[in-house]
């Protein structure tokens, strides 16, 4: 399979997770990856709506994207969002999403910013197959991933 990991990372920790990601499903899979870039670039607490993504990925040629990134303010961060709203060729397209956050529950953003996600795809007519939440309160985040990309493994049909 062609997978394409599409990703947020402002303070590295998505990026991390995403590398695990690539590193264990290459191992069967031909994965590719793209960091969103956004102008004017965010820092630290400088969130703002007023941006745009720096080139959008082609998505037609792979049969399954993964898309992820932050939770910010209990929710999806605006990048992805901004990603999910503009990237074409979504119909009938396969997805994965995930988001990273630092408390402990689900219930604190990351189930939020899933559902943001997964609703915008929808409404393109993506599928969604699969919505992971990595948090980092508690737990070792590289062994998370690890764990979760072997269950995308075992979601992926060859």
């Amino acid at each position: 399979m062609n997978i394409l990991i599409v990703y947020y990372s402002l303070t590295n920790v998505t990026k991390n997770v995403v590398e695990i990601f690539k590193e264990n499903l290459s191992k069967k899979h031909s994965v590719s990856l793209f960091e969103l870039k956004t102008e004017p670039e965010f820092k630290n607490n400088n969130i703002k709506k007023d941006f745009k993504i720096v080139g959008l990925p082609d998505i037609k040629g792979f049969d399954i994207v993964l898309v992820g990134g932050p939770v910010w303010a209990f929710g999806a961060d605006f990048p992805i969002l901004k990603f999910l709203e503009s990237v074409e060729n979504v119909k009938g397209k396969e997805f994965i999403l995930f988001v990273t956050m630092a408390f402990p529950f689900k219930w604190m953003g990351g189930s939020r910013a899933l559902s943001m996600m997964e609703k915008i795809l929808k409404e393109k007519d993506g599928k969604v197959l699969q919505k992971f939440c990595i948090n980092r309160m508690f737990k070792n985040v590289e062994k998370e991933a690890k764990k979760i990309s072997e269950n995308i493994i075992s979601l992926i049909k060859t």
